[in-house]
């Protein structure tokens, strides 16, 4: 296969993850790949319908799920994490 400037491509890992890119430069030695979303850095516009708003006391904090990034075991006091 010949590489080409802007080929996109994809590389698997041993569970069948895969990883899409794109080739950004060839050089005499060195491919450079950019493993960047295609919309990196562009400006994106969300237009949402709010449907419902509920109101919670304190006590209910803990009671929603909190997934592994949110960075703390609990709530965070306010209820907005």
């Amino acid at each position: 296969m010949e590489l080409e400037v802007g080929m996109p491509l994809a590389v698997s890992d041993e569970h069948g993850n895969e990883a899409h890119f794109i080739v950004a430069e060839i050089g005499d030695d060195v491919v450079v790949c950019d493993f960047n979303h295609p919309m990196a850095g562009e400006t994106m516009r969300c237009y949402v319908k709010v449907v419902k708003v509920e109101e919670h006391d304190a006590s209910e904090c803990n009671l929603h799920f909190h997934d592994d990034d949110c960075g703390h075991g609990g709530c965070c006091g306010n209820c907005s994490c």
